[in-house]
């Protein structure tokens, strides 16, 4: 029997910018697509949906604006649908 582990990634760190380096995922759907790839490149080792949870509402976060979050929700379906 295998065991649930949590991996937390946060793929942008703090402020970043591509003067900093330009691989860092920036935008919404870079992000979501940096971390479906990380989950993918667990060959199988990560089981299970991949698990996303947005910070929103505070400083240097998303907004906590209806319209964006559904954005986000949108983007999240579309780059990695199994996603939870």
């Amino acid at each position: 029997m295998t065991k649930p582990c949590i991996i937390c990634v946060g793929s942008t760190g703090s402020l970043p910018t591509k003067d900093n380096n330009p691989a860092v995922a920036i935008t919404i759907a870079e992000q979501i697509e940096s971390t479906q790839a990380a989950f993918e490149a667990g060959n199988g080792r990560l089981q299970g949906p991949l698990y996303v949870q947005f910070v929103m509402g505070v400083q240097n976060a998303m907004p906590a604006d209806e319209r964006s979050f559904d954005f986000y929700i949108e983007t999240l379906k579309r780059l990695a649908p199994d996603a939870e």
